[in-house]
């Protein structure tokens, strides 16, 4: 079993059920059995533990490293700096050619608790990429669309959503299912337009409930259909016919003498 592992310098995440079930089966050894195991073979069983054990501490490492890199401004400063002592005081130790098996599974769990932690308060914090400030026109057929992110390692925006009862606010008033759509990708919130259609003009309130009692509120105005004024010269580069402008004077000339002409007639009567 042993002299099938791989060298340590070639040990990746693959050779952890291997080499684990070999030093499972080696610590199930007697003393006087161990002692019956070739040295080179033994040796080979060390070496390969303590790289595996590595290969754990990079991943964990790793993790630590991006969550202070994507969310190091975000992130609590107790968190943040227990995330930082446990990174620093794990190197120390991972980066000893001298440092063991156990001791090498040490830092990894400093890191590893540190990680979690922070991973774990950055899951509480969302942000929108995608509806922040829009407006929606009255008379639209199109819906309003929000997108909404999770922090941290994994971006379980939907199913936190989910969780929390699948629940959405415009001004502090619960919408019905039947008004809205949930999407995955992150979490897309699509308003229909008929609920749009029921707001008043002006600035609203979307607030998206989450799992852990969290909240995330954003600001939409809804706006007034705007009529072009009649009179108004079109933009289109194109020559505006005065042949055309005349006629429509006495069509409207026309029609003002025809509404004048049944007023007098209602007060000759």
């Amino acid at each position: 079993m042993i002299a099938a592992l791989p060298d340590a310098k070639d040990v990746t995440i693959d050779d952890a059920p291997a080499i684990t079930d070999a030093m499972y089966a080696y610590d199930c050894l007697s003393e006087e059995e161990k002692a019956q195991v070739e040295e080179a073979l033994a040796q080979k069983l060390h070496d390969v533990s303590v790289a595996l054990a590595r290969v754990w501490y990079d991943i964990f490492s790793g993790y630590g490293y991006q969550l202070l890199e994507d969310y190091g401004s975000v992130m609590g400063d107790e968190t943040k700096a227990a995330l930082e002592k446990a990174l620093a005081d794990g190197k120390a130790i991972a980066d000893n050619e001298e440092s063991t098996y156990d001791q090498i599974c040490e830092a990894t769990d400093w890191v590893y608790d540190a990680v979690w932690a922070t991973d774990d308060e950055l899951s509480n914090l969302y942000e929108v990429t995608e509806g922040a400030d829009s407006s929606w026109t009255k008379g639209s057929k199109d819906k309003l669309v929000f997108r909404l992110v999770q922090y941290g390692l994994e971006d379980d925006a939907y199913e936190s959503f989910l969780a929390a009862g699948s629940k959405i606010y415009i001004d502090d008033v619960e919408i019905s299912t039947d008004n809205f759509t949930a999407e995955k990708g992150s979490v897309i919130i699509s308003i229909i337009p008929e609920l749009l259609e029921t707001l008043s003009v002006g600035e609203h309130t979307l607030t998206v409930k989450f799992e852990n009692s969290v909240s995330y509120s954003i600001k939409f105005v809804v706006k007034v259909a705007t009529e072009v004024p009649a009179t108004e010269v079109p933009a289109t580069g194109e020559t505006v016919s005065y042949v055309a402008i005349a006629g429509a004077s006495l069509i409207l000339l026309a029609g003002a003498a025809f509404v004048l002409s049944k007023r007098m007639l209602r007060e000759e009567k």
